[in-house]
């Protein structure tokens, strides 16, 4: 077939015929995309909707900081805090 020897209403019906089969190749391609996601999902215990569900962030505790005096909290790494502490980084 030589597209440049169609007419317009063959080449509206192989377009047509084009968007069909294009959708037909997506649709398959989902179908499967979506079994194996539900088997991998299966070989962790869990449920697809579980996996999509699931939060992988850690979230931490937070500590007590390293940087104060444990005999005197109101003085940290820099000095008293009472005291302006200014840095570069400060406008």
């Amino acid at each position: 077939m030589e597209i440049n020897e169609l007419t317009i209403p063959e080449l509206k019906a192989l377009s047509e015929q084009c968007g069909e089969r294009i959708k037909q190749l997506k649709d398959g391609e989902i179908s499967k995309l979506r079994d194996e996601f539900e088997a991998k999902a299966e070989t962790l215990g869990m449920t697809a909707s579980g996996v999509l569900a699931f939060d992988a962030k850690r979230r931490r505790a937070p500590g007590t900081p390293k940087y104060r005096n444990p005999a005197d909290p109101q003085i940290d790494r820099r000095g008293p805090l009472d005291q302006a502490h200014t840095s570069k980084f400060d406008s």
